[in-house]
């Protein structure tokens, strides 16, 4: 009998520890797009409406690779998003990290109209091994812009050009979230 008593108090102060342990890890680890998204859910940031105006298969650019970027292969739309609720979770996403002014974009509706692209996996290696997510090089983006109530705005268009350096090489979701990060801030200048 105190062998169990024994072994239910080794499992007491293990659970506590675990949970202890648990709860200081959390407050130390650094934020993440799905902490974001769980924060977004409770904020104000509700109303940003997102629209595709192109198919997601269709080819926006090449891809090259290796040290000396010889032809790989093609980027498509969906390589960057995957579908319309993709991009709209990512632009909630993006306002809400701004944080700015969350009030100022309700209603407001943006339109993915295009893109090109010509990148490059220069660390894709000798062999094709290395990383080949890292992609660095010239990104165009094509967005339309507009606000329903309170905003009220005509359709604006912005061309986004964007140049990935080398030494800032980022996969092509963080290429899109880059994109929608500088759309924001463009479309937070024009604002009233």
């Amino acid at each position: 009998m105190t062998f169990l008593i024994w072994l239910a108090l080794v499992a007491s102060i293990s659970s506590d520890a675990s949970e202890a342990r648990s709860t200081q890890d959390k407050a130390d680890r650094p934020s993440t797009p799905a902490d974001a998204a769980r924060r977004l859910a409770g904020s104000d940031i509700r109303t940003i409406a997102t629209s595709i105006d192109f198919p997601l298969e269709a080819v926006v650019g090449p891809v090259r690779a290796g040290l000396m970027c010889l032809p790989h292969s093609k980027l498509r739309g969906r390589d960057f998003v995957r579908s319309q609720r993709d991009l709209t979770m990512l632009a909630q996403q993006v306002a809400f990290e701004q944080d700015a002014d969350g009030h100022r974009l309700d209603g407001l509706k943006i339109g993915f109209k295009a893109m090109h692209v010509k990148l490059c996996a220069k660390s894709w290696g000798v062999f094709g091994t290395g990383d080949r997510q890292a992609l660095s090089g010239d990104v165009d983006f094509v967005f339309e812009w507009s606000g329903g109530p309170p905003l009220s705005m005509e359709p604006r268009t912005v061309r986004l050009k964007i140049k990935v350096g080398k030494d800032q090489a980022m996969p092509s979701n963080d290429i899109m979230r880059e994109g929608l990060n500088q759309l924001l801030v463009r479309i937070r200048q024009d604002l009233p």
